[in-house]
């Protein structure tokens, strides 16, 4: 293979790597509206997120191009190891999201200890959710210094339940709320079946997505699979000549771009519906 098509390959692997790799990341940053509602949205990607995946993107073409020799597969593992870094910081972002919503059902106990205690309802909110993740912490402190300088309960509560952002933290906040403003002997009580409904929720939805994870599986062995043969194949020389072939270059791009579209579709398939917030403000 000459030096001026692998230099084209690789050209075209990082400039295809490096854009897909933007537009993921622009497509997580929220307008200025959306930003005030989701503060935990992901941010703009910074310059050494953009050098790490044009690394990603340089060394997974270049070690696919030396391997096998075909350019088409090149521009692949570009792409690849562009979208890697996306792909972490998506199943970050989801375990961390999974790690705060589980914590909620141990706050609402906290918050009940608190009150039975002797503690003020906001204050035993505060003092609970303080000793959660930082992601539950930090609005909360926030929180209760802005009750004790404003005394304004109500939009100190609604900058928490903005700052939390979450299904679970919507009815938590509303609860408080209600037991704040109107009182009652029965606040512990609410709050216990409260914790018991997440708790329900949670496994119901826990079970349902060990039931649903074959449908990733199979999607990710369904996408690999041919790419594994196509890679194999690649080793035979007359193979790399054809596929070198702008026909093989065409069929390699085409079968990528249908890969990427069943695999999206068969995670779309086999997602299961996340609650949404009914209680913004």
């Amino acid at each position: 293979m000459s030096a001026a098509l692998t230099a084209l390959a690789l050209c075209l692997g990082l400039l295809g790597g490096l854009g897909v790799f933007l537009l993921m990341m622009r497509r997580g940053v929220p307008s200025p509206e959306v930003e005030r509602e989701r503060p935990a949205s992901r941010e703009r990607p910074s310059i050494g997120l953009v050098l790490a995946a044009t690394a990603l993107t340089l060394g997974c073409g270049a070690f696919a191009l030396l391997a096998t020799g075909v350019v088409g597969l090149a521009i692949a593992a570009g792409l690849v190891g562009a979208l890697a870094l996306h792909w972490v910081a998506g199943r970050r972002r989801r375990r961390l999201s999974r790690r705060v919503e589980q914590a909620y059902p141990d706050l609402i106990e906290a918050v009940i200890s608190g009150v039975r205690s002797g503690d003020r309802l906001l204050e035993s909110l505060a003092v609970a959710s303080g000793q959660g993740p930082s992601a539950i912490a930090g609005p909360a402190k926030r929180f209760w210094v802005s009750v004790q300088v404003s005394g304004d309960v109500s939009a100190s509560l609604d900058e928490l339940k903005n700052a939390w952002a979450s299904p679970t933290g919507d009815l938590l906040i509303e609860t408080v709320r209600v037991a704040y403003e109107v009182g009652g002997t029965r606040v512990v009580e609410v709050l216990r079946e409260l914790a018991d409904q997440i708790r329900r929720d949670r496994n119901t939805r826990r079970e349902v997505e060990a039931k649903q994870s074959w449908v990733r599986v199979a999607a990710r062995v369904g996408v690999a699979a041919p790419w594994v043969v196509l890679v194999l194949l690649s080793f035979r020389s007359e193979a790399a000549v054809a596929y070198n072939s702008p026909a093989g270059l065409a069929l390699i791009i085409t079968g990528l771009a249908l890969s990427v579209a069943a695999y999206r579709l068969m995670l779309m398939l086999g997602r299961t519906p996340t609650p949404t917030r009914m209680f913004t403000s």
